[in-house]
């Protein structure tokens, strides 16, 4: 009778432990947008907070799609950016402030979608945005949400640039002149167009879009931009490469 009984107290031990190992475990309440525990090996997930909830990626999102991006693309290939992803922008979201029509190799995007900024950049030009706001609207929303971000637009134009140094923007930057299709064909650097903004527009004026020399940079700083975007000239050997092979066999 006491080895029945014993048997008995043994299954029962062993019926309740696996069932004591699956209990949910309550949540604990943290600080945060959300936020899950998941079993590594089995994928369950163990508990949770807004675990559904949608929300702006943040570095470690950063950080796990760049991983991904190397173990599955080819850093070395070229991709041409379109507008309907750039333009789809919404306040609040991650943005590079990358024009589009432009070509771009895997690791430049990859470099800079890594890199950390004091200020943003939106375009500040003239076009028509998909969901129908002014830049007077997108602006003023953006600016509400984030009253202490610096803000630099990216202007085509002269008139761009003293509208959006009208509208509050911090920094005006030359990023979108030659790029618009209302200044294609405009030499670059455009020298006279950081001279009249800085003179005209009160904020302060970064000169950027085609500064391939050293003299150019100087021209830039002589005509009162406050400072200055090299891009293209050191950022990118394959167009660096191409200058050269390009002046031994023209």
């Amino acid at each position: 009778m006491k080895k029945k009984l014993t048997g008995i107290l043994l299954l029962l031990l062993f019926i309740a432990l696996p069932l004591q190992g699956q209990a949910k475990v309550k949540a604990p309440k943290k600080q945060c947008h959300a936020y899950v525990v998941m079993d590594a090996g089995s994928g369950e997930v163990l508990f949770g907070q807004d675990a559904n909830k949608k929300i702006y990626p943040a570095s470690t999102a950063k950080l796990m799609t760049a991983i991904v991006c190397v173990e599955k693309g080819n850093v070395n290939s070229v991709i041409k950016t379109k507008s309907d992803v750039v333009y789809r922008t919404t306040p609040g979201t991650y943005s590079l402030g990358i024009g589009a029509g432009v070509n771009y190799t895997f690791k430049d995007l990859l470099h800079m979608s890594l890199m950390s900024s004091a200020a943003d950049a939106t375009d500040s030009d003239k076009r028509p945005r998909p969901d129908g706001k002014s830049l007077d609207e997108f602006f003023g929303e953006v600016r509400e949400k984030y009253p202490d971000q610096l803000f630099m637009a990216d202007c085509s134009s002269y008139e761009e640039g003293m509208h959006a140094a009208e509208i509050g923007f911090d920094l005006i930057g030359t990023t979108m002149n030659g790029y618009t299709a209302y200044t294609k064909g405009t030499e670059l650097p455009n020298i006279e167009l950081m001279r009249q903004l800085a003179r005209d527009c009160g904020k302060p004026v970064i000169a950027e879009g085609g500064i391939w020399e050293p003299q150019q940079l100087q021209k830039a700083f002589a005509c009162g931009a406050y400072a200055a975007v090299i891009g293209t000239a050191i950022t990118r050997p394959r167009e660096i490469t191409k200058r050269f092979v390009n002046a031994i066999t023209k």
